[in-house]
């Protein structure tokens, strides 16, 4: 599934909207070490890309943005229906403004592979190491 014209539009005018906030707003506080997610529901074990899964993991990283002294993320009406790539994007942008970072432009394969790479070393991903 893709966002589509109207999508991108709305997407990228939110990006727009945001990216204007954090430039005048201060930096959101990096924090010490990483913010444990806690557990997701039995639902997740079946079908991790589900609407239960999906909604239990940003609640989750909503609390953690919580402790940060972040709001929750102002994400699309159709979040869980968007490809996980696209996801993937849309939180990392919000993230990357929260911390005064430009937003990145799209997606890329080579990126993405460097992302997969951290992941499943639960590690920061780092694309010096290619």
């Amino acid at each position: 599934m893709t966002l589509g014209v109207s999508g991108l539009r709305r997407a990228a005018g939110v990006l727009v909207l945001l990216a204007a906030f954090a430039s005048s707003a201060s930096a959101a506080p990096n924090p010490a070490g990483n913010i444990r997610l806690g557990p997701l529901p039995p639902s997740c074990e079946r079908a991790p890309t589900g609407a239960a899964c999906e909604t239990a993991a940003v609640r989750a990283l909503d609390t953690a943005r919580a402790r940060l002294g972040l709001g929750p993320y102002l994400l699309p009406a159709d979040f869980v229906g968007l490809a996980p790539a696209r996801q993937w994007l849309i939180l990392a942008n919000l993230d990357r403004i929260a911390y005064s970072l430009r937003p990145i432009g799209g997606l890329s394969v080579v990126l993405d592979s460097i992302a997969r790479r951290g992941a499943s070393a639960r590690e920061d991903p780092d694309p010096r190491r290619c």
